[in-house]
């Protein structure tokens, strides 16, 4: 049985100066790599959580999720190089880039990669 993720678990990512900032060097990276990505965001319900996804290109769809302590924007040299093949989904897992803060004592790993594909449930 998953584990179940409390609110008090979410830390909703306020706007701010930071924020900005992020959302600024994001978007530099991807001009520079020459990716045409729309920042998204997708409201879960179950962890009450926002998720912030860069989408690119177009056909199949491909999800790629970043490793630890990273952010989906470090992609985008793999976005650039996919977009003209794949619809492309790069997700900021949880306590990422543009996502809502998890405190994520006591959640085993594999519970991260559930949240993050819930969206496409």
């Amino acid at each position: 049985m998953a584990e179940q993720i409390t609110p008090a678990a979410i830390t909703p990512l306020a706007p701010g100066p930071e924020v900005r900032a992020f959302e600024q060097a994001q978007q530099r990276v991807l001009q520079t790599c020459g990716v045409a990505a729309q920042s998204r965001y997708v409201q879960l319900q179950t962890p009450p959580l926002r998720v912030h996804i860069l989408d690119a290109g177009q056909g199949d769809p491909v999800v790629l999720i970043h490793g630890g302590n990273g952010v989906a924007v470090q992609l985008a040299p793999l976005l650039a190089a996919l977009q003209s093949t794949f619809h492309l989904f790069a997700p900021d897992r949880p306590g990422c880039g543009l996502t809502d803060k998890l405190d994520y004592r006591g959640i085993p790993l594999i519970r991260d990669v559930e949240i993050v594909m819930s969206f496409w449930r």
